[in-house]
């Protein structure tokens, strides 16, 4: 596979954080460019995959909607269940990031459903976090602490920081938007 061995090569310089945005979307499409979309093999859906994810994250957003519909038929075709629900997770955050928040929710609960059935706790703590932002907005505020509630409890048993803060701090959004003002107030604190 010399054309899979260069693809990984470019891929592990588009996941580089210390390379700007613009490096790594080069390294990224130079990745896609060695890719052999005949094959429908786990070795093809996982780096495209990667793909995926780090278009969304540079928000290369018209290079994502190319290739998250390659991903998502070759996903689909093999009945990839680990594959879909990252299709599904990657469709909320690109919704989300769009502020097309009922399609973000939509998608984030198709992802959940499979990460749960995954038994991917990490995954679901993520998508509870995301979809308590969205319950926020729409004024849901007993679907956001209840889903930033579960983020937080799996996050804090992990000690996984920067997520267990984001989820304080959606907590103390819902507190402050009904009121309830000490509840917030011990959330933030507890973030600093």
């Amino acid at each position: 596979f010399p054309s899979h061995d260069t693809s990984q090569k470019y891929l592990a310089l588009a996941e580089n954080d210390s390379l700007d945005f613009k490096k790594r979307v080069q390294y990224n499409d130079k990745a896609l460019s060695f890719i052999d979309f005949s094959r429908n093999d786990s070795v093809v859906r996982r780096s495209l995959d990667k793909i995926n994810y780090l278009y969304l994250k540079t928000e290369t957003f018209p290079n994502f909607k190319r290739i998250i519909k390659i991903y998502q038929k070759k996903v689909f075709d093999k009945n990839d269940s680990l594959g879909i629900a990252k299709f599904h997770k990657y469709k909320g955050l690109y919704f989300h990031f769009l502020k097309i928040k009922d399609s973000a929710y939509f998608h984030y609960l198709k992802a959940e459903y499979l990460f749960k059935h995954l038994n991917d706790k990490y995954e679901v703590a993520k998508i509870s976090l995301n979809k308590s932002y969205i319950q926020n907005d729409y004024n849901d505020y007993l679907g956001a602490e209840l889903s930033a509630k579960k983020a937080y409890s799996y996050f804090r048993e992990k000690k996984i920081l920067k997520f267990q803060y984001k989820s304080l701090i959606v907590l103390g959004n819902v507190y402050q938007s009904i009121g309830n003002d000490n509840e917030a107030i011990k959330s933030y604190e507890e973030v600093s």
